[in-house]
C-alpha cells in the first residue's frame, strides 16, 4: 500500500489518498494472476529483456531464434533475431543478388534485420510500463503487477515491439510493428504512445498515418486472433498528457481503447487529457515536487540515459532498477494489463468472447469518478509551467470515460456474476 497504491489503495497512505482509488487488482487476484498463453505487444521503447530479476520471467521468448544461428532468419517469420521481439525504428531489409549461388543484378530478400532492442533509450519508458503489465509477483523482491501471475509462471508473457529509439518510428516501420505482433502470437497491444498533435478526425489521421491504420486495423482483424478466449485482438493506447479536451490518436479510433489517468484521490491527473475519444480511466499518478510516492512505481532500466527518480531506501540508498513515473502512459498499462487478466479468467473457464463483447463488460466494469466532479476545484503541479496550478473539478465531469477501471468488477462480469460495491457504513439501495 505505500508504495504502490496503484495497485490496492486503503486511503491510508496520505490524507489526500482516497480509499478503493486503485485498479482494483487485489480481489481479482483471488481469480488469476495470468496466464502463459497470454501475450501482451507492447509498443514502445524496449522493454528490459536480459537481467532484470522482476522481468526476465515475463518476456516472451521466440526460442528459434534465442537457439538458432545470429544472422539467419531461424523461424522463418521474416525477421533475423528476432528473439524477445523486433527494433523496428532501425530495421532494414537484407538481400542478396544470386541466381543458383552466382552474383548477378537480380535480387532476393532474406529477411528483414535490425540493431538490438535497446533498453537504454530515454527514460527506460517501454520497461516501466511493461512491468505495469507484467512484472513477476510473489518472487520475493520488486515490485507487484497486474497480470504477473502468483509466483508459480503463470504471469502474462510480454513482447517488446520497439518503435521509439532517438526517433520515433516512421509510418512503415510502425506499420510493421503492428504486423508482427498479428502474425507472432500477441492478443493485446500496449500503446502509451500517441501523435503529440490535436488531431480532429479519424480522416486526418488516416490522412497522416495510412500505413499504421491498415496494419492496426489487420491486427484487429478476427482472421488474426491470436487466442483462444478471444475473437479478435485488443488494443490500448494512452489518451496523452496535454490537457487536450480529446484523446489523441490513435487512440481515438473506436475499435481502440483511450484511457485517462486518475491520481490516488480518484482525481483526474492535471495533465491528462479528457473527452471525445477518451474511453476509461485508469491510475497515472502525479506529479509533486515534494514527494515521489504519488507517482508510479514499476521497474525501470538502470542504463536508461534520462533516468527517472529512483526507490530511495530508507537507509538513504537509491535504485534505478525502480522508478517513479505518471501520465496517461503509466494509466494505459493498468488497462491492458486488466485485459490480460480478462483473457486469462475467459481461458480459464473455458470461454470465448468476440472483441466487442470483451470490450463491452470491461467498459462497464468501472467505479464512479463523477462523484468527486460535481463541484469545487484541483490544484496541481504543472510541470510545464513550473508552478501550482488551480482548476475548477468540473471540466472533466462526464469526459474521462465510463469511470475507473476496476479489475474485480470485470473479472466478475467475464464469469457472469452481477456485483455492486457498497461501502461500509454507508446506506445503499439495489435496484433488482
Amino acid at each position: 500500500n505505500r508504495y504502490q497504491w496503484n495497485l490496492h489503495n486503503d486511503g491510508t497512505i496520505s490524507d489526500r489518498a482516497v480509499a478503493g482509488a486503485d485498479v482494483g487488482v487485489k480481489d481479482a487476484w483471488r481469480l488469476t494472476g495470468g496466464d502463459r498463453s497470454v501475450i501482451v505487444a507492447v509498443f514502445d521503447t524496449a522493454v528490459d529483456n536480459d537481467w532484470h530479476e522482476d522481468l526476465r520471467d515475463a518476456i516472451w521468448r521466440n526460442e528459434a531464434e534465442i537457439s538458432g544461428t545470429k544472422g539467419i532468419d531461424d523461424d522463418g517469420n521474416g525477421f533475423i533475431d528476432d528473439k524477445y521481439g523486433f527494433n523496428f525504428v532501425r530495421c532494414k531489409g537484407v538481400k542478396k543478388e544470386t541466381v543458383n549461388g552466382v552474383l548477378s543484378g537480380e535480387v532476393e530478400f532474406t529477411g528483414i534485420k535490425s540493431d538490438p532492442l535497446d533498453v537504454s533509450t530515454g527514460s527506460g519508458h517501454g520497461t516501466h510500463v511493461g512491468g505495469i503489465v507484467a512484472a513477476t509477483n510473489n518472487n520475493g523482491g520488486g515490485v507487484s503487477s497486474i497480470a504477473g501471475g502468483t509466483g508459480n509462471g503463470d504471469g502474462v508473457r510480454l513482447m517488446s515491439c520497439q518503435i521509439v529509439q532517438d526517433v520515433a518510428a516512421s509510418d512503415a516501420q510502425e506499420a510493421a510493428a503492428w504486423i508482427y505482433a498479428a502474425d507472432n502470437g500477441a492478443c493485446i497491444a500496449q500503446c502509451s504512445y500517441g501523435l503529440p498533435y490535436e488531431i480532429t478526425s479519424d480522416g486526418n489521421y488516416i490522412d497522416k498515418s495510412a500505413l499504421s491504420y491498415a496494419a492496426i486495423k489487420y491486427f484487429l482483424d478476427p482472421e488474426n486472433s491470436n487466442h483462444p478466449a478471444l475473437e479478435g485482438n485488443v488494443a490500448i493506447f494512452a489518451a496523452g498528457n496535454q490537457q487536450y479536451p480529446q484523446s489523441l490518436y490513435p487512440g481515438a479510433l473506436s475499435d481502440v481503447i483511450s484511457v485517462t489517468a486518475m491520481g490516488w484521490d480518484f482525481l483526474p491527473g492535471g495533465y491528462t487529457n479528457y473527452g471525445p475519444g477518451c474511453n476509461i480511466a485508469a491510475p497515472g499518478g502525479e506529479y509533486d515536487p515534494d514527494t515521489n510516492s504519488i507517482m508510479i512505481l514499476s521497474t525501470g532500466a538502470s542504463s536508461a540515459t534520462s533516468p527517472p527518480p529512483g526507490l530511495e531506501f530508507e537507509n538513504g540508498g537509491r535504485s534505478q532498477n525502480y522508478v517513479y513515473m505518471y501520465g496517461t502512459s503509466m494509466a494505459c498499462p493498468h488497462v491492458s494489463g486488466v485485459a490480460a487478466l480478462g483473457v486469462s479468467y475467459a481461458h480459464k473457464l473455458g470461454k470465448r468472447l468476440t472483441r466487442k463483447e470483451f470490450l463491452s463488460l470491461m467498459l462497464t466494469s468501472v467505479n464512479d469518478m463523477d462523484r468527486y466532479l460535481a463541484g469545487g476545484e484541483k490544484t496541481f503541479y504543472d510541470p510545464a509551467q513550473m508552478s501550482y496550478v488551480t482548476v475548477p473539478l468540473n471540466r472533466w465531469s462526464g469526459k474521462m470515460g465510463t469511470g475507473a477501471i476496476d479489475a474485480w468488477k470485470f473479472l466478475m462480469a467475464i464469469e457472469g456474476t452481477p456485483t455492486f460495491m457498497a461501502r461500509k457504513g454507508e446506506k445503499v439501495s439495489i435496484n433488482l
